[in-house]
């Protein structure tokens, strides 16, 4: 190994924790090239090199000053790559499984005639309710905005968006139950 990684190396050991930027420099085209074969976007890739430097650095003292940085550290890009491809296969079964699921639910409500009922019935105690109700409903159910995004557009705390959808939610619930249309 050259002799400028070993000593950059026994700094790092020593406690200038800065030094380990030195190895970045001196090592990033290597750990980029590994992960170019990652299914990443720019900031996915600078995201997974950071994790790969960060792992290399916590366990520096393990590493043998006579054997081949590029080499350890290309090594330890390969298995964060191979996570990613696991957690990326992991994800995948889940959203079959999820979809799969969804399809059987969406078929078994299609043959029935009581999801209509209260999906009416819904649609009238939405309407029985204020308009700030309303747009809060349609904000987060309809748009997909989220309760944070919705929270700072309306100039109240989460907590506070959070409480009110529970209620009408609970609302909703009993309207729809009870079938006299009223919220």
């Amino acid at each position: 190994m050259d002799k400028q990684t070993v000593r950059i190396i026994r700094q790092v050991l020593q406690g200038r924790r800065e030094a380990f930027s030195d190895l970045i420099v001196l090592y990033q085209n290597d750990v980029w090239k590994v992960l170019s074969a990652g299914p990443f976007n720019r900031t996915g890739m600078e995201d997974v090199c950071q994790d790969v430097f960060i792992a290399a650095y916590k366990s520096l003292d393990s590493f043998d000053l006579d054997a081949d940085f590029s080499r350890w550290i290309k090594g330890i890009a390969r298995n964060h790559l191979k996570m990613v491809f696991r957690s990326l296969s992991t994800e995948k079964r889940h959203m079959q499984l999820y979809r799969q699921c969804l399809e059987e639910r969406i078929a078994a409500e299609e043959h029935n005639p009581q999801v209509d009922v209260r999906v009416d019935r819904l649609q009238q105690c939405k309407g029985q309710m204020s308009e700030d109700v309303q747009n809060l409903l349609d904000m987060h159910y309809q748009e997909g905005l989220s309760l944070k995004h919705i929270s700072e557009v309306r100039g109240k705390t989460l907590s506070a968006i959070k409480v009110m959808l529970h209620r009408v939610r609970n609302k909703l619930k009993e309207c729809i139950e009870s079938g006299m249309g009223t919220a």
